[in-house]
């Protein structure tokens, strides 16, 4: 269910789940200090999705987990 619904988000869809992944990513950023607000934190998190940045992560993440895996 959870990658059913990443993937709709990676794919452009808006709505509430992309609102919670946008906040909650920019409050991830804020904590580790990668920037100065909320607001720059939910920019550079919505930057990330639309451009494509996010998933390449993710499918970067996947691979790695994958050749990993005991």
């Amino acid at each position: 269910h959870n990658a059913r619904l990443l993937t709709r988000i990676f794919d452009g869809d808006a709505g509430h789940h992309r609102d919670l992944v946008l906040v909650n990513t920019s409050a991830a950023l804020a904590t580790a200090g990668r920037v100065q607000s909320l607001a720059e934190g939910m920019s550079a998190a919505a930057e990330a999705i639309d451009s494509g940045a996010a998933r390449r992560t993710l499918a970067r993440l996947v691979e790695f987990t994958n050749r990993h895996r005991k």
